[in-house]
């Protein structure tokens, strides 16, 4: 990110499940943002590392500055990257579900009763409580997996899969990820307001700004030694306490290219009828 700070992290070095899980952010175990405990809890790791022996029926908590909150995961599928078998996981729709429509979500609703409409939109966070009351709104790219009400208010917008969706491959034994795509749109909300000439004419809407996208992935010379990596730890039968070494290793990797070399792109929105 340009160098620019993103916080002070305190992170678990333990056995087990509990290998790189954030321990607090900025001297604090949990966020100030929202309405309850249990949506400013700190979860789960950076996003760069898991813990080792990573199973496909599990849930992945990653902690995201920039969203405010902790999100969670769950596996999609199967995938590779250079002969380094993966498995992919994305963010579901529970995670961004309306908080009027859905119980776990609702302390992510800070608006007062009256101004709720917001809250009951899927696929949109809020950003405002942590910005500084700014209508700042994030949302998938393209407004994937968003409620089709917000691309009838914009054009241009087409949501596909392969090119809008978020993902991360991880390498099961070792909990490394070794692939990865974080997209995001940046939107600004826009309310109708009698009180002001211009604000009367336009509608309520959620309108695109920018689309940010940062991708990641090792090489063919980090494939082959990783591949070499995991065979040594195959043949030689070794436990998971010394995969927890190379993955500690891999966690390196890992944080240097989700955080030091990304392939960062930022897209204007199209633009509104």
């Amino acid at each position: 990110k340009n160098n620019t700070d993103n916080g002070i992290w305190e992170v678990q070095t333990g056995i087990g499940n509990d290998a790189f899980v954030v321990y607090s952010w900025n001297n604090s175990r949990k966020v100030p943002y929202w309405t309850h405990d249990s949506c400013n809890e700190i979860k789960g790791t950076d996003g760069s590392s898991f813990h080792p022996g990573i199973q496909r029926g599990e849930t992945l908590h990653v902690f995201h500055p920039d969203l405010c909150r902790s999100a969670f995961a769950t596996y999609s599928s199967d995938s590779s990257i250079l002969g380094v078998d993966t498995f992919r996981f994305i963010i579901p729709k529970k995670v961004f579900a309306a908080p009027l429509n859905d119980s776990d979500n609702f302390c992510f609703c800070t608006r007062p009763v009256k101004d709720r409409r917001i809250c009951s939109i899927n696929g949109i966070q809020d950003m405002s409580s942590c910005r500084e009351g700014a209508p700042i709104v994030t949302s998938s790219p393209h407004f994937f997996e968003t409620d089709p009400i917000l691309l009838k208010n914009v054009g241009g917008l087409e949501p596909i899969e392969s090119k809008h969706r978020a993902y991360f491959d991880v390498e099961p034994v070792t909990g490394a990820v070794v692939n990865a795509a974080r997209r995001m749109q940046i939107n600004i909300e826009i309310k109708n307001n009698a009180e002001f000439t211009v604000m009367s004419r336009v509608r309520n809407m959620i309108l695109p700004l920018l689309w940010i996208e940062e991708t990641a992935a090792i090489n063919e010379e980090m494939a082959n030694e990783f591949k070499s990596m995991r065979s040594s730890l195959r043949n030689a039968n070794i436990s998971f306490g010394v995969a927890i070494v190379l993955s500690f290793a891999m966690t390196v990797l890992g944080f240097t290219l989700l955080h030091t070399y990304p392939n960062h792109k930022t897209t204007p929105a199209p633009s509104q009828h």
